[in-house]
């Protein structure tokens, strides 16, 4: 899916590429990009730090510290 960002910021969650215009692409790692999709996806609300964590990393098989 291709999220577009205050009209001018392009972000395709399938691969993590994130640009301007075609000459300003960069690919996110895979964590940034669950991030920066799952803060996408619930931009209507507001998502606790727990939540973040459980579902960016910890489903992810990776560890989060306090």
């Amino acid at each position: 899916m291709i999220y577009k960002i205050q009209g001018t910021i392009h972000f395709r969650s399938d691969d993590g590429l994130i640009w301007l215009d075609e000459d300003s692409c960069v690919t996110l790692t895979a964590t940034t990009s669950r991030l920066l999709k799952f803060l996408l996806d619930h931009r209507e609300h507001v998502v606790y730090r727990n939540e973040i964590l459980e579902k960016v990393w910890d489903a992810h098989g990776l560890r989060t510290s306090s």
